[in-house]
């Protein structure tokens, strides 16, 4: 009974200690603000042509976005293209849509390809796509995904050279803790850490590939730093496997109003950046 007290105790001390190393990619987080970026640089996206292929954590990064927007006075139009089908978009905009079938990786590939060959979308400045948290879990092959996805993402490159490309890091979810979750892992079910080790393996893959060659939306990096700069994770041998900030989300992996408007004023600040 004593030993089984104390063991209990020490998962407890595992769970709840997960967040306590500062990341060196914390300064330049806290230079990525909205008051550190002269307006014109902002107002220049309202003359670029801008396509987002997204699911429901993409969604709330707009949402955020478009609360941005709007505080801040800044010009921007973003637009829907599954709302606007019959629409003819002439000026700058950022556009998006819905992309491909959660839980299945290679549908977004295969869709945000068909996208931007489109009429619509091959004459855009900027376009991107993100992945769901929900794409990558145990049992996913890492390896096939990342292979099929840089064959993708270069091959638009080399056909569509006036385009940028921007890559995006796969979402995280958060993990469980308290009693609940100590319970959980005394009796062996998960917590959600497997799962994050997939993400985290696939988002190492993409910036060990395209960090310094080409634009990288981190999301990841942003969902797992808190405002002081502290990261959320935990040690699985001796790697580290990032997760989401507790306090961004509201389900685990959604995005509440205060992690969309994080996510989305970091995303407005990284696409003005692109075009200085």
């Amino acid at each position: 009974m004593v030993r089984t007290c104390i063991y209990f105790v020490f998962i407890l001390f595992l769970i709840s200690s997960c967040n306590q190393k500062k990341d060196k990619e914390f300064d330049m987080i806290k230079k990525t603000k909205l008051l550190n970026i002269k307006k014109t640089d902002i107002d220049i996206l309202s003359s670029k042509k801008i396509y987002f292929g997204h699911m429901s954590v993409g969604k709330n990064i707009l949402s955020g976005v478009s609360r941005i927007l709007d505080k801040n006075n800044f010009r921007l139009n973003v637009i829907s293209i599954d709302d606007n089908k019959d629409s003819v978009f002439t000026n700058g905009y950022l556009l998006h849509s819905n992309i491909g079938r959660n839980g299945d990786p290679f549908s977004k590939i295969k869709d945000f390809e068909l996208k931007i060959s489109s009429e619509l979308l091959k004459n855009v400045d900027v376009s991107f796509f993100k992945f769901c948290y929900v794409d990558f879990k145990q049992g996913t092959n890492v390896e096939a995904v990342f292979q099929k996805y840089t064959e993708t993402m270069d091959a638009l490159s080399q056909k569509y050279p006036d385009i940028i490309f921007i890559h995006t890091t796969v979402p995280l979810r958060k993990l469980q803790t308290g009693i609940k979750a100590t319970i959980k892992k005394l009796i062996g079910k998960s917590i959600g850490i497997e799962d994050n080790i997939v993400r985290n393996k696939f988002n190492k893959l993409l910036k060990e590939k395209y960090q310094n060659a080409a634009p990288i939306f981190d999301i990841a990096l942003y969902e797992s730093t808190k405002p002081n700069g502290l990261r959320e994770f935990v040690k699985v041998g001796n790697d580290t496997c990032y997760t989401l900030v507790h306090d961004y989300t509201y389900d685990g992996g959604h995005l509440n109003s205060k992690g969309e408007d994080y996510i989305g004023e970091q995303l407005l600040v990284f696409l003005s950046q692109i075009f200085k």
